[in-house]
């Protein structure tokens, strides 16, 4: 006979309540396996996430450091640099660039230099030179060195040099009292704003001894002063007979020439760009004397530098000018220039 469905589900239901009390395990002994187990679970996936950040921040170290190398190196041989004011220096000499990809030659290419203030050899003060490089992966890197520019003359206080402290002149010659002054180790345009006084007051044509004092105070309160002695003389016959400057070549009389024959320069102070080729003859613009003709004083003329004068290197040169006559008297000028 064919068992109902009903039948066949209550059946199925007791065999099940059977089974569940064979094993003698109530929900309880469920919960006590089951809490244990959970905790298992979630105390290991606390330990792998703590292992996975641990490994994630090592990754990023290394990362960081393997970045680091990648940098491009600037390397000084000396990190402050001191040189004299007209010395040639090139920004470029001392140092090195390194990279792991880039060639020296290629970071060279790359490399930007700036300067606060703007960089001069010729000008003293500090610079601070600002170095950039950057490679090819775009990385840079910037460094700083300093350059200090001191004066040439930095332990020389400047001063008035005169040519000559005694002068003689007869009676009505042109004379500049400023005649034969230079400047030594100071600012060139001191020399026009030299005071000039005279004891007793000056007069060409009054034959007399007169001296003379020269003072002027440049910007760093230094005073410069300086004096010489000028004596006027009366005519003589053989002066008086002379034609002078008359282009002819007359024979100079030593024991009655005392008279130092006249040079005049275009300018006392002068300046010029590293490179130009310059005549430094050209500078004299007259030559005259009271005896000699004007060509028979010029052909005497002699040019010496201290520096030896050099167009190509930036610097200060004084550039001396000498002429004289046939009775041996001398005349110098000193002319000022800067080769910037």
């Amino acid at each position: 006979m064919a068992m109902s469905r009903v039948e066949r589900i209550r059946q199925e239901r007791e065999e099940l309540i059977r089974e569940m009390e064979g094993n003698n395990k109530s929900p309880k002994d469920f919960k006590k396996i089951l809490v244990p187990l959970i905790a298992v679970v979630i105390t290991s996936v606390v330990v792998l996430f703590g292992i996975k950040v641990l490994m994630d921040d090592k990754v990023e170290s290394s990362s960081k450091k393997e970045n680091k190398s990648e940098l491009p190196v600037i390397n000084f041989e000396n990190a402050f640099e001191e040189i004299t004011a007209g010395d040639s220096f090139d920004l470029l000499s001392g140092i090195s660039l390194e990279d792991n990809k880039d060639s020296e030659a290629k970071l060279k290419k790359q490399l930007e230099i700036s300067s606060t203030p703007e960089f001069d050899a010729n000008k003293e003060g500090i610079y601070k030179i600002v170095y950039k490089v950057t490679d090819s992966d775009k990385h840079s890197v910037k460094k700083i060195r300093e350059i200090a520019v001191k004066s040439s003359t930095e332990n020389e206080k400047p001063s008035i040099l005169v040519e000559s402290s005694y002068v003689e002149i007869e009676a009505g010659t042109t004379y500049d009292l400023k005649e034969g002054l230079s400047i030594v180790s100071g600012d060139q345009s001191l020399l026009n704003q030299i005071k000039v006084t005279s004891t007793p007051v000056f007069d060409k044509n009054k034959v007399g001894e007169y001296t003379i004092k020269f003072s002027v105070e440049d910007a760093n309160g230094n005073k410069l002063e300086a004096s010489k002695k000028i004596v006027v003389k009366a005519k003589t016959t053989a002066s008086t007979n002379t034609n002078t400057n008359s282009g002819n070549t007359t024979s100079g009389n030593s024991s009655t020439d005392k008279e130092s024959p006249m040079l005049l320069l275009d300018s006392l102070e002068g300046s010029i760009t590293v490179g130009t080729n310059i005549d430094l003859k050209s500078a004299v613009t007259k030559t005259t004397d009271n005896v000699d003709a004007n060509h028979v004083v010029l052909a005497t003329l002699k040019i010496t530098s201290s520096p030896v004068f050099n167009s190509n290197k930036p610097g200060i040169y004084r550039v001396s000018y000498t002429v004289n006559d046939k009775a041996g008297n001398t005349r110098t000028k000193v002319k000022t220039i800067t080769v910037k």
